[in-house]
């Protein structure tokens, strides 16, 4: 069955192709965008801690500082230079 004879078999029962297609996709696009944003930025702070600790010997406070300051770039455009600097350094 192609889509367009879906969507006219709906229109045949009677129903709104919009409302039984389009809406739940919308729906689960707002619910689950958020929601799917957050697994990945944790999914990726846990992996660049992983990739840290082990492999560049890096210690957990110092990566925990560092991701600190960055956030605080980020906030601060006018402080970037002078404090991003430090923790590449």
């Amino acid at each position: 069955m192609v889509v367009t004879d879906q969507i006219n078999a709906l229109r045949a029962l009677g129903t709104d192709p919009i409302r039984k297609l389009v809406v739940p996709h919308v729906l689960s696009d707002l619910f689950m965008t958020p929601i799917l944003t957050i697994i990945a930025d944790f999914v990726g702070m846990v992996g660049g801690w992983l990739v840290a600790r082990f492999q560049l010997r890096v210690s957990t406070g110092r990566t925990n500082v560092s991701s600190k300051i960055l956030a605080t770039c980020a906030d601060e455009p006018s402080n970037r230079c002078r404090q991003c600097s430090s923790v590449f350094a």
